[in-house]
């Protein structure tokens, strides 16, 4: 017990020297101020970082858009299984035209499928969800190219 107490004189008195030092470079203030003036308050404006998403609908809307353009992916390639099946295939082939022609046909035709629904589900995105877009060109370019990326 005797221990305690001495370590608490000892701290105590610490306290006091780190207390009178703050007081001394307080004098001058304290000197100009009453106890019973207003408070010294500064205000800071605080805003709010618009970096992050405002909706959870930001987040997923670009997982939306994957996922259509998977799903117009999978059904033109399901197409081909079928027009190979049903002899669809084989009568294009006996056209006067080569594969390359067909198949870039066909690649065309589901290019122009996957940005038309990659348009609607943004314009859908935007306009009733209110998704913010950073950058215009930079979406027009990750439009452009998705097609691309999702069949690799």
């Amino acid at each position: 017990m005797r221990n305690l107490f001495q370590n608490l004189d000892e701290f105590l008195a610490s306290v006091d020297t780190v207390q009178a030092a703050t007081d001394t470079a307080d004098t001058a203030d304290a000197n100009s101020r009453s106890p019973f003036a207003q408070p010294n308050i500064t205000v800071q404006q605080v805003t709010v970082s618009q970096a992050a998403p405002r909706s959870t609908w930001e987040v997923t809307f670009p997982q939306a858009l994957q996922w259509a353009l998977i799903g117009v992916a999978a059904a033109f390639a399901v197409g081909l299984v079928v027009e190979r099946r049903r002899g669809t295939f084989l009568r294009l082939r006996l056209a006067p035209i080569s594969r390359f022609q067909i198949l870039a046909g066909k690649g065309l035709a589901c290019f122009i499928a996957a940005v038309t629904a990659c348009l609607l589900l943004l314009a859908i995105g935007i306009l009733v969800f209110h998704v913010r877009v950073a950058s215009w060109p930079l979406l027009a370019a990750s439009v452009a190219a998705r097609p691309f990326v999702s069949w690799g």
